[in-house]
């Protein structure tokens, strides 16, 4: 598992998607990813989850395409809800 900090995002316009892919791949570049979550702490009352940007969307997708493997996508919610999404290769 591999946990991304605000510590480890080197300005707020990168992608923690594209940081999170790039690490592993790196550090771990036999394993296949087979998911990814997307937690966020929200200050707002809202309990929806967050959702990849399009912009991380397709970096999944580039992840997928050259692993030749779907990576399953969970995004989390404030209250106790977790959403599993299935994405295409």
């Amino acid at each position: 598992m591999v946990a991304v900090t605000k510590k480890m995002r080197p300005t707020p316009y990168v992608p923690v998607v594209n940081v999170v892919l790039t690490y592993a791949g790196a550090e771990y570049p036999d394993v296949e990813i087979t998911s990814l979550a997307v937690a966020v702490k929200n200050d707002s009352k809202s309990t929806n989850p967050a959702s990849p940007c399009r912009s991380c969307r397709q970096i999944i997708a580039n992840y997928q395409s050259k692993q030749k493997a779907k990576i399953k996508i969970y995004l989390v919610a404030e209250g106790d809800e977790i959403y599993a999404i299935d994405s295409s290769p």
